[in-house]
């Protein structure tokens, strides 16, 4: 498992599971100073067939970068024939973030 992090409240740790998936586990605020961070992950991972899960679940805070990013990099990914997933299980700060935006449909994987 690679460990990436700054000096912000904010970690980005990657697991790959045995079915090929890549797992990318937010922690802290995903903000315009952490947004970057996850920016270059997830095009360093982007390539044709594979799928990658971004997992949540421990963001304390969102702001519209953090959003943003993921809306695009869903865009881009059904676009370049890769697959980008949000964890179904999200914090309730970023639950509130989805409900506000009317984003949760097409972010969250079944």
């Amino acid at each position: 498992m690679a460990r990436f992090s700054n000096p912000a409240p904010f970690e980005l740790d990657q697991e790959r599971w045995s079915d090929g998936t890549i797992v990318l586990w937010v922690r802290g605020e995903l903000d315009v100073v952490s947004t970057p961070v996850l920016r270059d992950m997830l095009d360093a991972l982007a390539g044709k067939g594979r799928t990658v899960m971004v997992n949540v679940r421990e963001v304390t805070f969102m702001d519209s970068t953090g959003l943003n990013l993921l809306i695009r990099s869903k865009q881009h990914a059904e676009q370049d024939g890769w697959s980008l997933r949000v964890a179904r299980e999200v914090s309730p700060q970023v639950a509130r973030l989805f409900e506000l935006t009317a984003i949760s449909e097409y972010l969250l994987s079944e």
